[in-house]
Protein backbone atom coordinates (compact mmCIF):
# COMPACT_ATOMS: atom_id res chain seq x y z
CA UNK A 1 0.00 0.00 0.00
CA UNK A 2 2.31 2.71 -1.26
CA UNK A 3 3.01 4.91 -3.72
CA UNK A 4 3.12 8.46 -4.79
CA UNK A 5 0.58 10.61 -3.02
CA UNK A 6 0.97 15.01 -3.69
CA UNK A 7 3.73 16.06 -5.67
CA UNK A 8 4.49 20.15 -4.89
CA UNK A 9 6.81 22.56 -4.56
CA UNK A 10 7.40 21.92 -0.82
CA UNK A 11 6.22 17.67 -0.22
CA UNK A 12 5.68 14.67 -1.50
CA UNK A 13 4.17 12.13 1.14
CA UNK A 14 3.47 8.31 0.59
CA UNK A 15 1.07 6.28 2.68
CA UNK A 16 1.87 2.60 3.75
CA UNK A 17 -0.44 1.03 6.02
CA UNK A 18 0.30 3.41 9.42
CA UNK A 19 3.25 4.53 8.06
CA UNK A 20 4.08 8.28 6.33
CA UNK A 21 6.81 8.52 4.34
CA UNK A 22 7.47 12.40 3.62
CA UNK A 23 10.29 13.98 1.48
CA UNK A 24 10.42 17.55 0.47
CA UNK A 25 12.69 19.86 -1.97
CA UNK A 26 12.51 21.15 -5.49
CA UNK A 27 14.09 17.76 -7.89
CA UNK A 28 12.06 15.29 -8.93
CA UNK A 29 10.78 12.28 -7.12
CA UNK A 30 12.14 9.18 -8.04
CA UNK A 31 10.82 5.82 -6.74
CA UNK A 32 13.04 2.97 -4.85
CA UNK A 33 12.36 -0.41 -5.15
CA UNK A 34 10.13 -0.67 -1.93
CA UNK A 35 8.17 2.01 -2.98
CA UNK A 36 9.49 4.78 -1.31
CA UNK A 37 10.05 8.50 -2.90
CA UNK A 38 12.87 10.31 -2.21
CA UNK A 39 13.62 13.91 -3.46
CA UNK A 40 17.00 15.11 -3.05
CA UNK A 41 18.27 14.94 0.69
CA UNK A 42 15.05 15.55 2.91
CA UNK A 43 13.46 12.12 3.97
CA UNK A 44 10.52 11.16 6.49
CA UNK A 45 9.01 8.61 8.00
CA UNK A 46 6.40 8.22 10.68
CA UNK A 47 5.50 4.67 11.94
CA UNK A 48 2.80 3.59 14.49
CA UNK A 49 3.22 0.12 16.46
CA UNK A 50 1.03 -1.03 18.63
CA UNK A 51 2.37 -2.04 22.41
CA UNK A 52 1.01 -4.95 23.95
CA UNK A 53 0.06 -3.92 27.42
CA UNK A 54 -0.62 -7.08 30.17
CA UNK A 55 -3.03 -4.96 31.90
CA UNK A 56 -5.70 -2.15 30.44
CA UNK A 57 -5.43 -0.97 26.92
CA UNK A 58 -2.68 -1.66 24.72
CA UNK A 59 -0.42 1.66 23.87
CA UNK A 60 1.01 2.89 20.49
CA UNK A 61 4.56 3.85 19.83
CA UNK A 62 5.19 6.83 17.02
CA UNK A 63 8.26 6.31 15.37
CA UNK A 64 9.93 8.80 13.56
CA UNK A 65 12.83 8.92 11.46
CA UNK A 66 14.54 12.10 9.66
CA UNK A 67 16.87 12.02 7.39
CA UNK A 68 19.24 14.76 5.32
CA UNK A 69 20.41 12.72 2.31
CA UNK A 70 22.11 9.53 3.91
CA UNK A 71 22.73 11.60 6.91
CA UNK A 72 20.69 11.26 10.11
CA UNK A 73 18.97 14.77 11.46
CA UNK A 74 19.90 14.31 15.27
CA UNK A 75 18.96 17.00 17.85
CA UNK A 76 14.98 17.53 16.59
CA UNK A 77 13.08 16.28 19.28
CA UNK A 78 12.33 19.20 20.75
CA UNK A 79 10.67 20.67 17.02
CA UNK A 80 8.35 16.92 16.65
CA UNK A 81 4.79 17.87 18.18
CA UNK A 82 1.62 15.92 18.54
CA UNK A 83 -1.78 16.97 18.38
CA UNK A 84 -3.56 14.68 20.38
CA UNK A 85 -7.44 13.92 21.52
CA UNK A 86 -8.34 14.44 25.08
CA UNK A 87 -8.81 10.86 26.03
CA UNK A 88 -5.07 10.05 24.78
CA UNK A 89 -1.43 11.39 26.76
CA UNK A 90 1.83 10.97 25.18
CA UNK A 91 5.29 11.03 26.42
CA UNK A 92 7.77 13.56 25.39
CA UNK A 93 9.56 12.60 22.10
CA UNK A 94 13.09 11.11 22.69
CA UNK A 95 16.03 10.29 20.40
CA UNK A 96 16.25 6.55 20.12
CA UNK A 97 18.82 6.42 18.22
CA UNK A 98 20.63 9.24 15.57
CA UNK A 99 17.34 10.68 13.24
CA UNK A 100 14.92 8.19 15.05
CA UNK A 101 12.45 9.76 17.71
CA UNK A 102 10.12 7.82 19.39
CA UNK A 103 6.91 8.86 21.56
CA UNK A 104 4.37 6.20 23.56
CA UNK A 105 0.69 7.19 23.30
CA UNK A 106 -1.71 6.48 26.03
CA UNK A 107 -5.31 5.88 25.36
CA UNK A 108 -7.85 5.95 27.97
CA UNK A 109 -10.95 4.29 26.16
CA UNK A 110 -11.24 2.70 22.83
CA UNK A 111 -12.49 4.04 20.16
CA UNK A 112 -11.15 6.22 16.48
CA UNK A 113 -8.93 8.56 17.46
CA UNK A 114 -7.05 10.75 15.00
CA UNK A 115 -3.57 12.06 15.86
CA UNK A 116 -1.57 14.83 13.94
CA UNK A 117 2.26 14.23 13.69
CA UNK A 118 4.13 17.76 12.62
CA UNK A 119 7.53 19.14 12.52
CA UNK A 120 8.27 22.65 11.16
CA UNK A 121 11.33 23.92 12.17
CA UNK A 122 13.12 21.83 9.26
CA UNK A 123 10.65 19.80 7.36
CA UNK A 124 7.70 21.90 7.05
CA UNK A 125 5.02 18.89 7.85
CA UNK A 126 1.69 18.14 9.35
CA UNK A 127 -0.11 14.42 8.67
CA UNK A 128 -2.99 13.04 10.69
CA UNK A 129 -3.26 9.40 11.01
CA UNK A 130 -6.33 7.70 12.68
CA UNK A 131 -5.58 4.71 14.97
CA UNK A 132 -7.95 2.29 16.20
CA UNK A 133 -7.96 1.25 20.13
CA UNK A 134 -9.81 -1.80 20.46
CA UNK A 135 -10.42 -3.46 23.92
CA UNK A 136 -7.97 -6.67 22.98
CA UNK A 137 -6.08 -7.56 19.72
CA UNK A 138 -4.06 -10.82 19.45
CA UNK A 139 -0.45 -10.78 19.38
CA UNK A 140 -0.44 -11.66 16.02
CA UNK A 141 -1.73 -8.39 14.72
CA UNK A 142 -0.49 -4.87 14.29
CA UNK A 143 -1.91 -1.64 14.98
CA UNK A 144 -5.97 -1.34 13.80
CA UNK A 145 -6.23 1.91 11.32
CA UNK A 146 -9.32 3.01 10.25
CA UNK A 147 -9.71 2.56 6.38
CA UNK A 148 -8.90 6.26 5.02
CA UNK A 149 -10.61 7.87 1.92
CA UNK A 150 -14.25 7.54 1.00
CA UNK A 151 -15.11 4.20 2.87
CA UNK A 152 -16.19 5.58 6.09
CA UNK A 153 -19.70 8.01 6.66
CA UNK A 154 -21.98 9.09 9.05
CA UNK A 155 -24.28 6.19 7.18
CA UNK A 156 -23.93 2.91 8.03
CA UNK A 157 -21.05 0.74 6.64
CA UNK A 158 -22.23 -3.47 6.81
CA UNK A 159 -20.50 -6.69 4.92
CA UNK A 160 -17.16 -5.77 4.66
CA UNK A 161 -15.09 -8.24 1.81
CA UNK A 162 -11.68 -7.32 0.68
CA UNK A 163 -10.88 -9.19 -2.60
CA UNK A 164 -7.47 -11.31 -2.47
CA UNK A 165 -5.40 -8.99 -3.74
CA UNK A 166 -6.44 -6.12 -2.04
CA UNK A 167 -7.71 -4.03 -5.12
CA UNK A 168 -10.96 -3.46 -4.18
CA UNK A 169 -13.10 -3.29 -0.90
CA UNK A 170 -16.66 -3.43 -0.61
CA UNK A 171 -19.42 -2.26 1.88
CA UNK A 172 -23.12 -2.46 1.84
CA UNK A 173 -24.32 0.97 2.42
CA UNK A 174 -27.22 2.96 3.72
CA UNK A 175 -28.17 6.27 4.78
CA UNK A 176 -29.78 5.26 7.94
CA UNK A 177 -29.44 4.91 11.53
CA UNK A 178 -27.87 1.15 12.28
CA UNK A 179 -29.35 1.63 15.46
CA UNK A 180 -32.77 2.31 14.35
CA UNK A 181 -33.00 -1.05 12.77
CA UNK A 182 -32.42 -2.44 16.59
CA UNK A 183 -35.00 0.20 18.24
CA UNK A 184 -37.43 -0.84 15.52
CA UNK A 185 -38.12 -4.12 17.21
CA UNK A 186 -37.62 -2.92 20.42
CA UNK A 187 -41.10 -3.04 22.66
CA UNK A 188 -43.20 -0.41 22.26
CA UNK A 189 -42.86 -0.24 26.66
CA UNK A 190 -39.79 0.48 26.20
CA UNK A 191 -39.23 3.01 23.79
CA UNK A 192 -39.38 1.11 20.40
CA UNK A 193 -41.51 0.40 18.23
CA UNK A 194 -42.74 -3.30 19.05
CA UNK A 195 -41.69 -4.28 15.22
CA UNK A 196 -44.99 -2.59 13.37
CA UNK A 197 -44.42 1.15 12.56
CA UNK A 198 -48.37 1.56 11.79
CA UNK A 199 -49.83 -0.59 14.56
CA UNK A 200 -51.45 -0.12 17.13
CA UNK A 201 -50.67 3.58 16.35
CA UNK A 202 -47.90 5.12 14.46
CA UNK A 203 -44.70 4.98 15.73
CA UNK A 204 -41.82 7.90 15.45
CA UNK A 205 -38.71 8.06 16.14
CA UNK A 206 -35.37 10.52 14.61
CA UNK A 207 -34.05 6.66 13.67
CA UNK A 208 -36.76 5.85 12.14
CA UNK A 209 -37.89 8.60 10.20
CA UNK A 210 -34.71 10.18 8.89
CA UNK A 211 -31.77 9.54 6.97
CA UNK A 212 -27.76 9.85 7.85
CA UNK A 213 -24.89 9.89 5.90
CA UNK A 214 -24.17 10.84 2.06
CA UNK A 215 -26.47 10.03 -1.20
CA UNK A 216 -24.59 11.26 -4.06
CA UNK A 217 -21.27 11.69 -5.49
CA UNK A 218 -18.23 11.72 -4.18
CA UNK A 219 -18.76 9.49 -1.34
CA UNK A 220 -21.80 7.31 -2.78
CA UNK A 221 -22.47 8.25 -6.73
CA UNK A 222 -25.96 6.95 -7.83
CA UNK A 223 -27.16 5.88 -5.03
CA UNK A 224 -30.97 5.27 -5.14
CA UNK A 225 -33.27 8.23 -3.68
CA UNK A 226 -36.65 7.16 -4.88
CA UNK A 227 -37.51 6.82 -1.59
CA UNK A 228 -36.06 9.61 0.39
CA UNK A 229 -37.84 13.19 0.61
CA UNK A 230 -35.92 16.42 -0.48
CA UNK A 231 -35.46 17.15 3.11
CA UNK A 232 -34.02 14.05 4.27
CA UNK A 233 -36.64 11.79 5.77
CA UNK A 234 -37.53 8.39 4.44
CA UNK A 235 -41.07 8.10 2.74
CA UNK A 236 -41.38 4.55 4.24
CA UNK A 237 -42.62 3.61 0.66
CA UNK A 238 -41.90 0.84 -1.93
CA UNK A 239 -42.48 1.77 -5.62
CA UNK A 240 -41.39 -1.84 -6.80
CA UNK A 241 -44.11 -2.96 -4.63
CA UNK A 242 -46.76 -0.89 -5.53
CA UNK A 243 -47.19 1.08 -1.86
CA UNK A 244 -47.45 5.09 -1.51
CA UNK A 245 -45.67 7.39 1.35
CA UNK A 246 -46.36 6.04 4.79
CA UNK A 247 -47.94 2.40 4.05
CA UNK A 248 -45.09 0.72 5.35
CA UNK A 249 -45.78 -1.06 8.33
CA UNK A 250 -42.05 -2.42 8.28
CA UNK A 251 -38.87 -0.38 8.52
CA UNK A 252 -37.23 -0.60 5.43
CA UNK A 253 -33.92 1.20 4.92
CA UNK A 254 -32.95 1.46 1.12
CA UNK A 255 -29.29 -0.17 0.81
CA UNK A 256 -26.64 -1.65 -1.73
CA UNK A 257 -23.27 -2.47 -1.99
CA UNK A 258 -20.63 -0.19 -3.00
CA UNK A 259 -16.93 -1.20 -4.30
CA UNK A 260 -13.99 1.24 -3.59
CA UNK A 261 -10.67 0.90 -5.66
CA UNK A 262 -7.33 0.72 -3.62
CA UNK A 263 -5.12 3.95 -4.46
CA UNK A 264 -1.75 4.53 -4.42
CA UNK A 265 -1.39 5.93 -0.93
CA UNK A 266 -3.63 2.93 0.42
CA UNK A 267 -6.86 4.43 0.83
CA UNK A 268 -9.85 3.60 -0.99
CA UNK A 269 -11.39 5.60 -3.73
CA UNK A 270 -13.24 5.59 -6.93
CA UNK A 271 -16.38 3.98 -5.56
CA UNK A 272 -18.60 2.58 -7.53
CA UNK A 273 -22.33 0.90 -6.77
CA UNK A 274 -23.37 -2.72 -7.28
CA UNK A 275 -27.36 -3.48 -6.84
CA UNK A 276 -30.29 -4.28 -8.36
CA UNK A 277 -32.72 -1.98 -9.56
CA UNK A 278 -36.11 -2.70 -8.41
CA UNK A 279 -37.51 0.44 -9.27
CA UNK A 280 -35.14 2.56 -7.73
CA UNK A 281 -36.51 1.21 -4.11
CA UNK A 282 -32.57 -0.21 -3.07
CA UNK A 283 -34.73 -3.13 -0.98
CA UNK A 284 -34.27 -6.01 -3.17
CA UNK A 285 -31.00 -6.09 -1.28
CA UNK A 286 -28.31 -8.91 -1.01
CA UNK A 287 -26.16 -9.32 2.12
CA UNK A 288 -22.82 -10.75 2.63
CA UNK A 289 -20.34 -10.32 -0.47
CA UNK A 290 -17.61 -12.65 -1.76
CA UNK A 291 -14.97 -11.86 -4.54
CA UNK A 292 -12.28 -13.45 -6.29
CA UNK A 293 -9.77 -11.92 -9.46
CA UNK A 294 -8.85 -13.30 -12.30
CA UNK A 295 -11.32 -15.59 -12.93
CA UNK A 296 -11.84 -16.81 -16.58
CA UNK A 297 -10.31 -13.48 -17.77
CA UNK A 298 -7.75 -11.07 -15.76
CA UNK A 299 -10.61 -8.45 -16.32
CA UNK A 300 -13.20 -10.53 -14.69
CA UNK A 301 -13.63 -11.41 -10.91
CA UNK A 302 -16.15 -13.50 -9.39
CA UNK A 303 -18.62 -12.90 -7.12
CA UNK A 304 -20.83 -14.75 -4.42
CA UNK A 305 -23.95 -12.98 -2.73
CA UNK A 306 -26.33 -14.01 -0.15
CA UNK A 307 -30.07 -13.29 -1.69
CA UNK A 308 -33.55 -14.13 -1.23
CA UNK A 309 -35.22 -13.14 -4.45
CA UNK A 310 -38.78 -11.79 -3.97
CA UNK A 311 -39.93 -13.02 -6.74
CA UNK A 312 -38.53 -16.48 -6.01
CA UNK A 313 -41.32 -19.51 -4.56
CA UNK A 314 -38.52 -22.35 -4.38
CA UNK A 315 -39.53 -24.21 -1.88
CA UNK A 316 -37.41 -27.18 -0.35
CA UNK A 317 -37.85 -31.02 0.63
CA UNK A 318 -36.65 -30.71 4.19
CA UNK A 319 -37.43 -33.99 5.36
CA UNK A 320 -36.41 -35.89 1.92
CA UNK A 321 -40.35 -37.59 1.85
CA UNK A 322 -41.14 -36.54 -1.96
CA UNK A 323 -43.33 -33.57 -0.73
CA UNK A 324 -41.41 -29.51 -0.43
CA UNK A 325 -42.33 -28.02 2.87
CA UNK A 326 -39.85 -25.64 3.24
CA UNK A 327 -39.31 -22.45 1.86
CA UNK A 328 -35.72 -22.11 0.37
CA UNK A 329 -35.17 -18.22 2.14
CA UNK A 330 -31.33 -16.55 1.12
CA UNK A 331 -29.55 -18.48 -1.07
CA UNK A 332 -26.34 -18.15 -2.93
CA UNK A 333 -26.11 -16.52 -6.38
CA UNK A 334 -23.17 -15.96 -8.65
CA UNK A 335 -21.75 -13.90 -11.19
CA UNK A 336 -18.90 -12.85 -13.27
CA UNK A 337 -17.92 -9.02 -14.19
CA UNK A 338 -15.96 -6.15 -14.17
CA UNK A 339 -15.38 -4.26 -11.85
CA UNK A 340 -14.40 -0.31 -11.36
CA UNK A 341 -17.71 0.67 -12.49
CA UNK A 342 -21.45 0.30 -11.35
CA UNK A 343 -22.72 -3.26 -11.62
CA UNK A 344 -26.19 -3.44 -12.26
CA UNK A 345 -27.14 -6.86 -11.12
CA UNK A 346 -30.84 -6.88 -12.79
CA UNK A 347 -34.00 -5.39 -12.86
CA UNK A 348 -36.72 -6.60 -9.94
CA UNK A 349 -40.07 -4.96 -11.71
CA UNK A 350 -43.56 -3.91 -10.33
CA UNK A 351 -46.25 -6.10 -11.06
CA UNK A 352 -49.09 -4.00 -11.21
CA UNK A 353 -50.85 -5.41 -8.12
CA UNK A 354 -49.74 -3.08 -4.43
CA UNK A 355 -48.62 -5.37 -2.46
CA UNK A 356 -47.03 -8.22 -4.33
CA UNK A 357 -43.22 -9.14 -5.07
CA UNK A 358 -41.72 -7.29 -8.00
CA UNK A 359 -40.73 -9.66 -11.02
CA UNK A 360 -37.18 -9.99 -12.28
CA UNK A 361 -36.96 -9.43 -16.02
CA UNK A 362 -34.10 -10.78 -18.85
CA UNK A 363 -31.61 -8.48 -17.30
CA UNK A 364 -31.03 -10.79 -13.73
CA UNK A 365 -27.50 -11.56 -14.37
CA UNK A 366 -26.89 -14.03 -11.09
CA UNK A 367 -27.30 -17.71 -11.26
CA UNK A 368 -27.85 -19.70 -8.18
CA UNK A 369 -25.35 -21.81 -6.95
CA UNK A 370 -26.54 -25.65 -7.46
CA UNK A 371 -27.13 -27.33 -3.82
CA UNK A 372 -29.72 -29.95 -3.31
CA UNK A 373 -32.92 -28.71 -2.84
CA UNK A 374 -33.82 -31.71 -0.76
CA UNK A 375 -33.06 -32.37 3.11
CA UNK A 376 -31.18 -30.28 5.73
CA UNK A 377 -27.61 -31.02 3.74
CA UNK A 378 -29.08 -28.79 0.99
CA UNK A 379 -30.76 -25.04 0.90
CA UNK A 380 -33.13 -25.57 3.75
CA UNK A 381 -32.49 -22.65 6.14
CA UNK A 382 -30.32 -20.09 4.92
CA UNK A 383 -26.83 -19.55 3.28
CA UNK A 384 -25.45 -16.29 4.33
CA UNK A 385 -22.24 -14.25 4.19
CA UNK A 386 -20.74 -16.63 1.70
CA UNK A 387 -17.05 -16.83 1.14
CA UNK A 388 -15.52 -18.20 -1.90
CA UNK A 389 -12.34 -20.34 -1.25
CA UNK A 390 -10.57 -21.50 -4.41
CA UNK A 391 -7.27 -24.18 -4.29
CA UNK A 392 -6.85 -24.36 -8.20
CA UNK A 393 -8.73 -23.24 -10.97
CA UNK A 394 -12.15 -23.37 -9.61
CA UNK A 395 -14.04 -23.07 -6.30
CA UNK A 396 -13.45 -26.08 -4.20
CA UNK A 397 -15.88 -25.05 -0.99
CA UNK A 398 -18.07 -22.36 -0.17
CA UNK A 399 -18.32 -21.30 3.50
CA UNK A 400 -21.73 -19.78 4.73
CA UNK A 401 -24.07 -18.90 8.05
CA UNK A 402 -27.00 -19.29 8.91
CA UNK A 403 -27.57 -15.85 10.82
CA UNK A 404 -30.88 -15.20 9.47
CA UNK A 405 -32.58 -18.19 9.10
CA UNK A 406 -36.58 -18.31 10.10
CA UNK A 407 -38.61 -20.44 12.68
CA UNK A 408 -39.36 -23.47 11.25
CA UNK A 409 -37.60 -26.66 9.58
CA UNK A 410 -34.09 -25.91 9.02
CA UNK A 411 -33.56 -23.10 11.24
CA UNK A 412 -30.77 -23.16 14.49
CA UNK A 413 -29.14 -20.81 16.73
CA UNK A 414 -26.51 -19.48 14.64
CA UNK A 415 -23.78 -22.03 12.84
CA UNK A 416 -21.23 -21.89 10.22
CA UNK A 417 -21.11 -24.59 7.30
CA UNK A 418 -18.60 -25.53 4.19
CA UNK A 419 -20.09 -26.69 1.22
CA UNK A 420 -17.57 -28.71 -0.03
CA UNK A 421 -17.18 -28.87 -4.42
CA UNK A 422 -17.27 -32.97 -5.22
CA UNK A 423 -16.29 -31.98 -9.02
CA UNK A 424 -14.53 -29.09 -10.85
CA UNK A 425 -17.27 -27.50 -12.26
CA UNK A 426 -18.98 -24.44 -10.70
CA UNK A 427 -21.66 -22.94 -9.94
CA UNK A 428 -23.34 -26.18 -11.11
CA UNK A 429 -21.73 -28.96 -9.39
CA UNK A 430 -22.08 -31.58 -6.68
CA UNK A 431 -22.22 -30.31 -3.26
CA UNK A 432 -21.17 -31.47 0.09
CA UNK A 433 -22.17 -30.17 3.07
CA UNK A 434 -20.86 -29.43 6.51
CA UNK A 435 -22.24 -28.05 9.50
CA UNK A 436 -18.80 -27.22 11.41
CA UNK A 437 -18.00 -29.23 14.68
CA UNK A 438 -16.65 -27.90 17.91
CA UNK A 439 -14.26 -25.82 18.66
CA UNK A 440 -15.84 -23.66 15.87
CA UNK A 441 -19.47 -24.33 16.54
CA UNK A 442 -20.49 -23.95 19.95
CA UNK A 443 -23.70 -24.74 21.51
CA UNK A 444 -26.27 -22.33 22.50
CA UNK A 445 -26.04 -19.19 23.78
CA UNK A 446 -22.60 -19.11 21.25
CA UNK A 447 -23.06 -17.78 17.86
CA UNK A 448 -21.11 -18.20 14.77
CA UNK A 449 -21.57 -15.98 12.33
CA UNK A 450 -19.73 -14.56 8.89
CA UNK A 451 -16.65 -16.85 8.20
CA UNK A 452 -13.57 -16.26 6.50
CA UNK A 453 -11.11 -19.33 5.21
CA UNK A 454 -7.73 -18.91 4.25
CA UNK A 455 -6.86 -22.90 3.59
CA UNK A 456 -5.39 -23.64 7.39
CA UNK A 457 -7.11 -20.56 9.26
CA UNK A 458 -10.95 -20.00 9.74
CA UNK A 459 -11.76 -16.33 10.96
CA UNK A 460 -15.48 -15.91 12.01
CA UNK A 461 -17.41 -13.19 14.21
CA UNK A 462 -18.33 -14.99 17.86
CA UNK A 463 -20.88 -14.07 20.29
CA UNK A 464 -22.97 -15.37 22.84
CA UNK A 465 -25.17 -13.91 26.27
CA UNK A 466 -22.33 -12.42 27.96
CA UNK A 467 -19.91 -11.17 25.32
CA UNK A 468 -20.25 -8.54 22.37
CA UNK A 469 -19.62 -9.83 19.31
CA UNK A 470 -15.59 -11.00 18.37
CA UNK A 471 -13.24 -11.69 15.71
CA UNK A 472 -12.28 -15.33 16.39
CA UNK A 473 -10.12 -17.55 14.61
CA UNK A 474 -9.46 -21.62 14.04
CA UNK A 475 -6.77 -22.73 12.86
CA UNK A 476 -7.37 -25.86 10.83
CA UNK A 477 -4.87 -28.76 10.05
CA UNK A 478 -6.84 -31.29 7.86
CA UNK A 479 -6.91 -31.59 3.91
CA UNK A 480 -10.01 -30.20 2.08
CA UNK A 481 -12.57 -32.68 2.26
CA UNK A 482 -15.90 -33.16 4.08
CA UNK A 483 -14.36 -36.18 6.13
CA UNK A 484 -11.73 -33.61 7.12
CA UNK A 485 -13.76 -30.69 7.90
CA UNK A 486 -16.49 -32.47 9.92
CA UNK A 487 -13.27 -33.75 12.14
CA UNK A 488 -13.16 -32.01 15.29
CA UNK A 489 -9.50 -33.20 16.02
CA UNK A 490 -8.19 -31.21 12.86
CA UNK A 491 -9.53 -27.84 14.43
CA UNK A 492 -7.69 -26.74 16.90
CA UNK A 493 -9.43 -24.50 20.27
CA UNK A 494 -10.06 -20.87 18.60
CA UNK A 495 -8.77 -17.43 19.87
CA UNK A 496 -10.10 -13.99 20.48
CA UNK A 497 -8.53 -11.73 17.62
CA UNK A 498 -10.20 -8.78 17.72
CA UNK A 499 -12.32 -7.95 20.61
CA UNK A 500 -14.72 -4.62 21.55
CA UNK A 501 -15.32 -2.55 25.05
CA UNK A 502 -18.36 -3.41 27.31
CA UNK A 503 -18.38 0.02 28.29
CA UNK A 504 -20.51 1.74 26.42
CA UNK A 505 -19.67 5.08 26.85
CA UNK A 506 -19.57 7.92 23.30
CA UNK A 507 -16.66 7.06 21.43
CA UNK A 508 -16.12 3.55 22.61
CA UNK A 509 -16.21 0.45 20.29
CA UNK A 510 -18.42 -1.44 21.42
CA UNK A 511 -19.07 -4.51 18.51
CA UNK A 512 -16.53 -5.91 16.06
CA UNK A 513 -17.15 -8.32 13.44
CA UNK A 514 -16.93 -9.25 9.46
CA UNK A 515 -13.49 -10.61 9.02
CA UNK A 516 -12.08 -10.40 5.54
CA UNK A 517 -8.21 -10.82 4.74
CA UNK A 518 -6.38 -9.68 1.74
CA UNK A 519 -2.72 -9.66 0.49
CA UNK A 520 -1.26 -6.49 -0.03
CA UNK A 521 2.13 -5.42 -0.97
CA UNK A 522 3.28 -9.31 0.33
CA UNK A 523 1.71 -8.45 4.08
CA UNK A 524 -1.77 -10.05 5.19
CA UNK A 525 -4.33 -7.71 6.03
CA UNK A 526 -7.73 -8.23 7.97
CA UNK A 527 -10.11 -5.68 6.95
CA UNK A 528 -13.13 -5.68 9.91
CA UNK A 529 -16.09 -3.40 10.60
CA UNK A 530 -16.53 -1.74 13.94
CA UNK A 531 -19.33 -0.37 15.62
CA UNK A 532 -18.60 3.42 17.70
CA UNK A 533 -21.03 4.60 20.11
CA UNK A 534 -22.61 8.02 18.87
CA UNK A 535 -24.75 9.10 21.39
CA UNK A 536 -27.58 7.41 23.34
CA UNK A 537 -31.64 7.22 23.34
CA UNK A 538 -33.18 8.84 25.90
CA UNK A 539 -36.59 6.64 26.24
CA UNK A 540 -35.31 3.26 25.10
CA UNK A 541 -31.26 3.87 25.91
CA UNK A 542 -29.91 2.24 23.58
CA UNK A 543 -26.96 3.06 21.70
CA UNK A 544 -26.72 5.14 18.41
CA UNK A 545 -24.13 3.02 16.50
CA UNK A 546 -21.61 4.30 13.67
CA UNK A 547 -20.89 0.96 11.74
CA UNK A 548 -17.33 1.73 9.96
CA UNK A 549 -14.41 -0.16 8.35
CA UNK A 550 -11.29 -0.73 9.62
CA UNK A 551 -8.04 -2.82 8.95
CA UNK A 552 -5.06 -4.29 10.45
CA UNK A 553 -1.70 -6.18 9.80
CA UNK A 554 -0.35 -9.27 10.69
CA UNK A 555 2.58 -8.29 12.35
CA UNK A 556 5.87 -10.46 11.09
Amino acid sequence: MTGQGIVGNAAVWCLSGAVLLLTGCDSAPSSSDDGVIVIDDLFMSVQLNRQDSIEGLDKISVTVELFRGSQPATGLENSLELTLPADMTASDFAEIEDGIYQTLLTPSRTGEFEITVSEATVFGFSETLHPLVLADVHQDWGQPMTVEGLVNTDGYEDGIAISPDGEYLFVQYSPAYFSGLILFNFSREDGGCGGDRLSPERCTHPWIDNTIGPVSAPERPDFYTTRINSDGTWRHNSVSWGMGDDTLNLFSVSNVFYGFKRQLDGSYREPFMIAFDDEGDGISSPFGLSVLPDYGSSDNYLLALSFNAPDDTESVDFDDNGTADAESLLDIYTLQSALGVPVNLGNFNYSGTPGTPPQRDSSFGLTKVGFSDVGIEGIAGTQGNPHLYRESSTVSSIWTDDEYDAKGPGSDHGELSVYVNLTDSYPSSSWQKVVLPAPVNLADPSQEIQPFFTGTELYFTRSDDTELPAVWMSKYSGTHTQTDFGNTALWATSVKVLAASSDQEVGNIIAIGEPTVGTIDGDEVMFFVYGVVRGFDETSGLADINMQAGYVRRRD
